[in-house]
């Protein structure tokens, strides 16, 4: 599979389209800490890649991500020390 890149400029364009439709900054930090670039990963299924497997996939991962998110806060808010 051939890896997509994109220049500073598009991928803080795109960053800031997610942040504006209402991705918090907090899901940006957990999916970094999962090792998934949340912005390249948008760009690589949804602008460069229109199959609907990778739109599929795409789904799949953002769930993770807010599973996790929401897993933390919930723990969180009970007391506990949550380690992401």
């Amino acid at each position: 599979m051939k890896q997509v890149t994109i220049n500073k400029e598009k991928y803080l364009q795109v960053k800031n389209i997610m942040i504006e439709c209402g991705v918090s900054t907090s899901v940006f930090d957990l999916a970094r800490k999962m090792n998934i670039d949340l912005v390249m990963l948008f760009y690589d299924k949804l602008v460069s890649n229109q199959n609907k497997n990778s739109k599929e996939q795409l789904s799949k991962n953002l769930l993770g991500i807010y599973g996790n998110l929401l897993a933390t806060t919930y723990y969180s808010g009970l007391g506990y020390n949550v380690y992401n």
